[in-house]
C-alpha cells in the first residue's frame, strides 16, 4: 500500500480522501490560498507573501503547517493536492475539485452566491 491508500472498514483497499490547496487571489506580496475537502468542507486559508511559500504553509509539504487540521477532518489519513490555477485554467479542468466546490455550494447554499464571486 503507498501513502495515497488506506483501508476501509472492512479492510478493502480505498484511496485517501483528497484535499485540494489552490490560489483564489495572487497579487505582488500578496497571494491568498484555500484548502477544500473533497466532501466540501472549507478546511483552511492562508495568505502568504509569495505564491511559493504555500506548498509549506498550507501543509502540501507533508513536514508543513495546516495539516493538524486536515488530520481533524480526515483521521484516517489524507492527500493533499496543490492544484495550479492560472487564466488560461478552468475549473472543468479538474472535475475532481469541481466537486468539491458543489459539494461545498450545497453544504452552504446561503454562501454559494458569494463562493461563485471567488470561485477559480
Amino acid at each position: 500500500m503507498n501513502s495515497k491508500t488506506r483501508r476501509d472498514r472492512d479492510g478493502a483497499v480505498a484511496m485517501k480522501p483528497k484535499i485540494f490547496v489552490f490560489c483564489q487571489g495572487c497579487q505582488p506580496g500578496w497571494h491568498y490560498h484555500t484548502a477544500l475537502a473533497e466532501d466540501g468542507t472549507a478546511i483552511a486559508g492562508h495568505v502568504c507573501s509569495h505564491h511559493g511559500f504555500a506548498m509549506h504553509d498550507m501543509g502540501v509539504d507533508e513536514n508543513g503547517w495546516k495539516r493538524d487540521l486536515y488530520a481533524k477532518h480526515y483521521p484516517d489519513g489524507f492527500e493533499v493536492v496543490y492544484v495550479e490555477l492560472n487564466n488560461a485554467s478552468k475549473l472543468a479542468d479538474y472535475p475532481e475539485l469541481a466537486e468539491a466546490f458543489r459539494r461545498n455550494k450545497e453544504k452552504n447554499p446561503d454562501e454559494a452566491k458569494a463562493a461563485e464571486e471567488v470561485a477559480p
